[in-house]
């Protein structure tokens, strides 16, 4: 009776369980893609090595939140998102690998540490990138698109709100280029750039 029931798909099958905010920080699809982003990115070359801190970085980053912010964390763990917003917030995380965005994010390394090795301040800074960005702002509206489609919000390139300009330090060693190599900071970007 069962074998039948199954090949006639009358068995009911348990409804898919919701995926909450903190199911997706420990699922194993965020952790492959923020691996994908970072193999990309051509830091560490050994795929497993890469996944691993990724998975142990994300672990750092609930284990704190569940330290430090336990009502939060609780939260996380009630909050569910639905298939769009997953899917929405995943299509974000992916433009990290995205061909263009490395090439953005090449030219903001280049730019801080240029500044950086010049003891430029802020000013410095501030003309650096905005010479090296404003040829790529078609790539930069495209990407703007493609991150948030049907967004009203159209894309604007404004120096002001980058965090390197507001707290600039020309003592200060900068490089970007760590938040998306094999360390535990490059996680904590994409998480946060996930869970904003």
């Amino acid at each position: 009776v069962l074998l039948a029931c199954h090949a006639s798909g009358s068995m009911s099958k348990a409804p898919p369980q919701p995926l909450t905010v903190r199911a997706l920080l420990e699922s194993d699809e965020l952790a492959g893609d923020m691996t994908r982003n970072i193999m990309a990115f051509g830091g560490d070359a050994d795929q497993e090595h890469v996944h691993q801190r990724v998975v142990a970085g994300l672990g750092e980053i609930r284990d704190a939140i569940q330290e430090q912010q336990p009502e939060a964390h609780n939260k996380m763990g009630l909050l569910t998102l639905s298939p769009t917003q997953k899917e929405a917030a995943m299509r974000v995380l992916k433009k990290y690998s995205d061909s263009r965005m490395l090439g953005l994010t090449q030219k903001v390394v280049a730019a801080v540490r240029e500044t950086a090795e010049e003891g430029g301040d802020q000013a410095v800074l501030a003309r650096k990138l905005s010479e090296r960005l404003t040829p790529s702002l078609s790539d930069m509206r495209q990407l703007h698109k493609e991150m948030f489609p049907g967004s009203d919000e159209e894309f604007k390139l404004d120096l002001s709100s980058v965090p390197a300009l507001k707290n600039w330090n020309r003592d200060l060693k900068v490089d970007l280029g760590r938040r998306l190599s094999a360390d535990n900071g490059d996680v904590r970007a994409q998480a946060h750039t996930l869970f904003q």
